[in-house]
């Protein structure tokens, strides 16, 4: 399955997938260990939170197609600035 989330976006690391009788749930993560924070520009990998979004795709041998993403939020590191920026 890793081949096929790679083909997809190679910036994605797969997690796991479940089967059941009507669809595939594919658990997916970015591979990125940071963010830039878009107000000040500033790196951090500074791990505020984590959430996850989950978005349907195209049908897979019949099968509905759920994607679950699990991102993460980073604080800004610069302290004129300190605001949360996401993957």
């Amino acid at each position: 399955m890793q081949w096929l989330v790679s083909m997809l976006d190679s910036e994605l690391l797969y997690l796991s997938h479940e089967l059941t009788d009507t669809e595939i749930i594919i658990q997916v993560q970015s591979n990125q260990n940071h963010a830039t924070c878009p107000y000040c520009g500033t790196n951090s990998t500074k791990i505020h939170s984590q959430y996850e979004r989950e978005f349907h795709d195209l049908s897979i041998r019949g099968l509905q197609t759920k994607i679950c993403l699990h991102n993460k939020k980073f604080f800004c590191i610069n302290p004129a600035c300190l605001n949360i920026a996401n993957e």
